[in-house]
């Protein structure tokens, strides 16, 4: 057994983390490029300081390479490894973080991230100042707006790989600038931009007035051409998950 994996790759992490491997797979590989490092503050995640995690993923990503032309299941217990590895280096707070926010604010463009996406689309259609409203929004929404507005958005879908490692993984993946991590990063950060906001507007004010809000909504909605069956209740998704230290 390679020396990065003895003592893990047999081990279970605990029965709360359901590690889907595709969706995972995903998202440790998409956090082991270079390309994605300056951005991962932006998508809300809290990584321990220093470059040990990404390069002890590295580690890890490389000798599951080795060991799946030795065992078949190498693919399923490659997360798993992560998270126990994770839990034993950084401890148990920042493997939950960690967890949390793969499950519910990394956006892989098949999961629970559409009603906060179809909700941002409609808060901003006004503008960010109101200008094009063609009605008075509810307060909630201008103090959301307000939120919004501070927070800027780098633009990364379109960054190329420059670094061997990037330019390996892309390979690899067959990854072009069709089809590329960079979009699933830009989609997060958008995710947790407009989520924060949220809460920070419900810090501000207090609940919206979920009637008041679904009437005005369904009304910006249709200007949208949005079907009203899609957009759902505002503010039903996972909260962002607390930082760890």
């Amino acid at each position: 057994m390679p020396r990065f994996l003895e003592g893990t790759i047999m081990a279970t992490p605990s029965a709360t983390y359901d590690l889907e491997p595709y969706r995972w797979g995903m998202i440790l590989a998409t956090l082991s490029l270079d390309m994605v490092v300056p951005f991962v503050p932006l998508m809300g995640l809290q990584l321990p300081s220093g470059n040990a995690f990404t390069l002890g993923l590295r580690d890890l990503i490389r000798e599951f390479r080795s060991l799946q032309a030795q065992r078949r299941d190498a693919e399923l217990q490659f997360a798993p490894a992560v998270f126990v590895w994770a839990t034993r280096q950084f401890h148990r707070d920042f493997a939950d973080h960690f967890y949390a926010w793969g499950q519910d604010v990394f956006q892989t463009g098949a999961d629970g991230g559409a009603g906060a996406f179809l909700w941002d689309s409609i808060v901003r259609r006004g503008g960010l100042d109101g200008a094009k409203d063609d009605q008075s929004p509810p307060q909630f929404v201008l103090l959301l707006r307000d939120s919004l507005a501070l927070r800027s958005e780098a633009s990364v879908n379109r960054i190329a790989p420059s670094s061997a490692w990037d330019k390996e993984l892309y390979e690899r993946q067959q990854y072009d600038r069709f089809r590329n991590p960079m979009e699933l990063v830009q989609a997060t950060i958008h995710h947790y931009n407009f989520v924060s906001a949220w809460q920070e507007a419900v810090v501000a004010s207090s609940q919206p007035d979920l009637q008041q809000m679904t009437k005005w909504g369904n009304s910006e909605a249709l200007l949208l051409g949005m079907p009203l069956d899609r957009i759902g209740i505002p503010g039903d998704w996972p909260p962002l998950p607390p930082r760890w230290k």
